[in-house]
């Protein structure tokens, strides 16, 4: 059972740091290349940056898993 914890385990940190490169992608987009003033550039990466957040606790918590 420890073998099967360990390789989910894995599969899902893999698909968590490819989701957090694409919210890194969307908080840089929404930070460069984004209209308008520098508070509404701010507001327009929230949710990648929630987005970000939520997925390092996930990993973390994948991560903490796996370790017997």
């Amino acid at each position: 059972m420890p073998c099967f914890r360990s390789g989910v385990s894995e599969i899902g940190q893999g698909i968590a740091a490819a989701a957090s490169l694409l919210a890194v992608n969307a908080i840089m987009h929404a930070l460069l290349a984004g209209t308008g003033s520098g508070t509404d550039r701010l507001h327009a990466l929230l949710p990648g940056l929630l987005t970000a957040a939520i997925i390092g606790v996930v990993n973390s918590a994948l991560s903490a898993w796996s370790t017997p």
